[in-house]
Formats: C-alpha cells, structure tokens, sequence
C-alpha cells in the first residue's frame, strides 16, 4: 500500500476543521450574535398602555440621525444585502471547486477510482506534491515497521 502525503495532508485537515466540537462553537457563536442584534431592540421600543401599542421610545426617534434611524439601517443593510451577497460569494466558490473536481475526475489520466479520490483531495501544500513512500521506505526512515492505514 502507498502513502501518498496530499492524501494525508487532506485527511488532518477535515479532521482538524471539520470537528462536532467546532461545529457546535459556530452554533453557539451565532445564536449569541443573533441574540445581541436583536437585544438592542428592547432599548428601542416601548409599550404605551394608553394607546395598547408598542411605539418607538422618544428619546431613541427624531430624525434620519437618531438612534432608531442609525441601528434600522445598519441592522436591514447587513442583514438583506450583506448577507445574501456573501452568500453568493460563497455559492460561487463551492460551484467553481464543483466544476474542478469533476474536470479532474473526468480527466483520462484518472485510471481508477481511487486515483480520482487521490486527484479529487484536497490541493495539498507545494512541498507534498504526489510524493510516494512504500512502506520500506517509511521503516527505513523510522528505523521501526510503521503500519500505514
């Protein structure tokens, strides 16, 4: 069986970024961002009882320089324009690496499928570039057997 160091290279970096505890990190960070976004609405609006309706506190309106003002445009501009635009951004670059991988895959040079899956993996970094190692050569190197899954 060959090693080939792209393939491994690959491998450490899902399992370094592609984590539960990661994923759970980003979750909580965005419900907390959220919550702070929206907590700034408590200071903004007021219950009147006489009217039975919420209004916008006076000391927070009075013109396109208030509070209110200020906070409804940053707040709509982030969220419906910043927001679906890095979306996009981002939609663009997974259907770009999409297109990549499928051309590499298509490639005739790919013989079998797990030299498409090798091809398919991750760009590794210029010093790994489909450099091969038998299993002799890594025992040499460790002066030990290494078993290479």
């Amino acid at each position: 069986m060959k090693l080939q160091l792209h393939e491994l290279w690959s491998r450490l970096q899902k399992v370094r970024y592609c984590t539960a505890g990661r994923a759970l990190r980003v979750s909580i960070v965005m419900v907390v961002g959220c919550l702070l976004l929206g907590s700034m609405q408590l200071y903004l609006w007021t219950y009147d009882s006489s009217k039975e309706s919420c209004l916008v506190r006076p000391s927070a309106s009075g013109g396109s320089g208030s509070l209110f003002s200020v906070w409804s445009w940053v707040t709509e501009m982030m969220i419906f324009l910043v927001v679906p635009v890095v979306i996009l951004i981002v939609n663009v670059f997974v259907m770009r690496e999409v297109r990549l991988r499928k051309n590499i895959a298509d490639s005739p040079r790919t013989t079998s499928y797990a030299n498409k899956r090798l091809k398919i993996a991750n760009r590794s970094p210029p010093w790994a570039q489909l450099k091969t190692f038998t299993n002799e050569e890594i025992s040499t190197i460790h002066r030990e057997p290494v078993a290479i899954i």
